[in-house]
Order: structure tokens, then sequence, then C-alpha cells
């Protein structure tokens, strides 16, 4: 299993969703490049991804950010970013989308932000996933099609759907990077509170290794 680790954290507000993912139907995630430059958001994710709960995608535009913010911000070196690039590409080839046309301004409130739109449009895409959720335009987004969630959020919901394999995928992350499972959640808790209070809630037990089904 590929860990995308490499750098640490970034904080954003959250946003309530107003209407729910629909599962019935395959889940095809852009994610922002604000939830790929947080080392334990993007690993978490990208593990999801991997288990099948959703598809991901991302842009040019997306992974140009990642790769300057890391670099500018974060200060990794650039053989650690082509390691990450690298690992993205192998891992998920079909992830990326070409944008085909603008983003319609009716969808979004920061300009700066069009480029994801627009990669969520050509990757029919029908969530965005960001922490940047007041940069968009939340009902016309559902007008489109697509549903806006902060990596909080969306782990709630693939929570709700796939408790006991997200249960397993947390606990391969912990043995992967040689941490109990309670350091694992403390962790997650400072970009994923409600989804670290739903596993220490909804299985109590799952600290200690024992079972709760």
């Amino acid at each position: 299993m590929i860990i995308f680790v490499v750098c640490q954290s970034w904080v954003e507000s959250l946003a309530s969703p107003n209407s729910e993912i629909d599962f019935d139907s395959p889940v095809i995630a852009i994610l922002d490049a604000c939830t790929l430059v947080p080392s334990s958001v993007r690993d978490v994710l990208l593990r999801c991804a991997a288990a099948e709960f959703f598809q991901v995608r991302w842009g040019p535009t997306i992974l140009e950010e990642v790769r300057r913010t890391l670099s500018q911000r974060i200060a990794i070196n650039d053989a650690s970013i082509d390691r990450l690039f690298s690992a993205l590409t192998q891992a998920f080839p079909d992830a990326m989308a070409q944008s085909g046309r603008p983003a319609p301004p009716d969808l979004i409130i920061d300009p700066e932000d069009s480029h994801v739109v627009e990669a969520a449009l050509a990757g029919n895409a029908n969530v965005i996933v960001t922490r940047n959720v007041r940069h968009f335009v939340v009902d016309q987004l559902q007008h489109a099609g697509i549903q806006l969630r902060t990596p909080d959020q969306f782990l709630v919901e693939l929570f709700d759907q796939f408790p006991q394999e997200l249960l397993e995928v947390i606990a391969i992350r912990a043995a992967d990077l040689h941490d109990s499972r309670t350091e694992t959640l403390e962790f997650l808790r400072q970009h994923m509170p409600e989804f670290v209070r739903r596993i220490e809630t909804d299985y109590p037990n799952w600290l200690d290794g024992i079972s709760d089904q």
C-alpha cells in the first residue's frame, strides 16, 4: 500500500451539506489542491479511493498548485515531490481530468478556483472535496449535479456507507506508519474531527482492536 505522506497541516472552516451524496451511482470526486497538500488528509482520502469507495479525479492546475504549495510554502524538496507525483500517477492513472470548457461564472465565488469546477465538469465528477467551501456557490453546483464537501464531511458520508471497510483502511494506515490506532485518530482529529468522533462513538472497542460487529 502506498503511503501518500509528505507534509503537515492545513485548516479551513466547515460548511453543512444541503443534500446527500447519491451512493447508488458511482461517486466521482474531484480533490481540490487544499485536500492534497496536508499529508493526513491526502493519505486517508487516497486510501479510500484505492479501496474503491469512490473514483478520484483532479486537474492539471490542481496538481500544479499542489506542487507549488509543497515546494514554496511547506519547503518539501523537489525529489520528494517528484516521488509523490509518481506515486499518484501510478496508483490513479485515470484520475487526470483535462478541462474542456470554462466554468460557468454562477458556480464560483472566487475566480481563482474556476479550474476546480472545470475539472469537475470535464471529469464528470459529482462531488468536489475542498476546504475552501466558501469559494463556491453550493446551490448552483447542486443544480449542476455536483455536491460540495469538506474532507471531514466526505469521510463521514463514506463511513456511513462503508463503516467496517473504512475502519480497516484506518487500521492499515496505523500499521503502515507504526502508530497505534489511538495515535492515528489523534493525528487525524485536527483535520477530520467529526469523522474521528464518529469512529469513537460508533465503534468504541475498535481502538483496542476489538470488533464491534
